[in-house]
């Protein structure tokens, strides 16, 4: 499951354009991302602010 923190993400779409399964939607001023996530990670690397981080459940 994908946290992102909300203070530091400032919606550049670097997730959204590196994720395989186009999964993640960037809005005005949120991130959205869709059923079927496999937490593969590429989302967590890309992003160059670190607002992302793949949670454990």
């Amino acid at each position: 499951m994908l946290e992102v923190n909300s203070i530091r993400c400032y919606y550049c779409g670097a997730c959204a354009s590196v994720c395989p399964l186009n999964l993640i939607d960037v809005l005005d001023e949120a991130i959205k991302v869709r059923e079927g996530c496999t937490d593969c990670g590429l989302c967590e690397n890309t992003c160059p602010v670190g607002a992302i981080k793949i949670a454990e459940e």
